[in-house]
């Protein structure tokens, strides 16, 4: 599944149908899985695109080999994802969706330029 955008109230439109298909692809994993994707979707939004509604985000989910894999790419100038603190504190607004992220999910990977995340996940059956 896949779906592009430009603003959170465009983002609201595709959410329930992101919601239902990983609900169907990994049941035990979609709650966090979908934590994970709202994160990923706003640090976009708010700062890869800086809520510029002429840029769009683009999000790809798919089941590949047992694994959920979820791309988001913004059309911003990217960030220096190797050297961003990661923060743990409930009340830092800085880092915190990182953290998220990295908690909910298996895997997280960045492209060179910092403009695309890839989260994965394995769909666990027991």
């Amino acid at each position: 599944m896949q779906g592009s955008f430009s603003s959170l109230a465009e983002f609201a439109a595709l959410r329930g149908a992101f919601r239902t298909y990983l609900g169907t692809i990994c049941p035990r994993e979609a709650e966090r899985l979908f934590v994970a994707l709202n994160e990923a979707v706003n640090n976009a939004l708010v700062h890869g695109n800086k809520e510029d509604v002429g840029k769009q985000v683009r999000v790809r989910v798919e089941e590949r080999r047992g694994a959920v894999v979820i791309k988001v790419r913004d059309e911003g100038e990217g960030f220096a994802h190797r050297t961003v603190a990661v923060s743990e504190d409930d009340w830092q607004e800085d880092g915190r969706g990182l953290f998220i992220i990295r908690q909910y999910t298996d895997g997280v990977k960045f492209n060179v330029k910092g403009n695309e995340i890839v989260i994965s996940t394995l769909i666990r059956t027991e």
